[in-house]
């Protein structure tokens, strides 16, 4: 993490790109829902996608903890 001028950069790794969308998903929605006041958005570049992209949806077999 590192905190910038209006900015805070997260860099997230992975074993695989799954992993690494399940993670740029928990991590993006709950800091978008956490900032929702104050109109806070998340976007994720890559080196694949140096341009940027928004917080990916939950995958399909997605749960949250504790539900069942």
């Amino acid at each position: 993490m590192v905190i910038g001028d209006g900015v805070l950069t997260l860099i997230a790794e992975a074993p695989d790109a799954e992993t690494l969308t399940r993670v740029q998903h928990v991590l993006g929605s709950h800091l978008e829902r956490f900032g929702r006041r104050h109109e806070l958005t998340v976007t994720w570049d890559s080196d694949a996608d140096p341009g940027g992209a928004p917080t990916p949806p939950a995958p399909a077999d997605h749960r949250r903890p504790g539900r069942h």
